[in-house]
């Protein structure tokens, strides 16, 4: 879980330095780098999600609870840096 919350942090600190260069004022880096991290790590949290929960085809008990465990897991982690991280 640290692993799948860590790219998010890096790509939130990646834009916030690019955004440096693209916009004058902190307000508007701000805005614009919580929109374009946003974006980018909703796709790559969605799909490692959606991963997870496919387990919840299979016919084992032990591995449907560990699809449904680690896809909250991967939802909740995303919610905390998009809600903490920027401010």
């Amino acid at each position: 879980v640290v692993g799948l919350g860590s790219d998010v942090v890096f790509v939130y600190v990646d834009l916030w330095r690019e955004a440096k260069q693209a916009q004058g004022d902190d307000v508007s880096r701000f805005l614009w780098t919580c929109k374009q991290a946003g974006k980018a790590s909703l796709a790559t949290t969605a799909t490692t999600c959606v991963s997870f929960f496919a387990n919840l085809m299979s016919v084992l008990k032990p591995l449907r609870e560990f699809g449904v465990f680690m896809g909250l897991c991967v939802v909740l982690v995303w919610l905390m840096l998009a809600c903490v991280l920027p401010p």
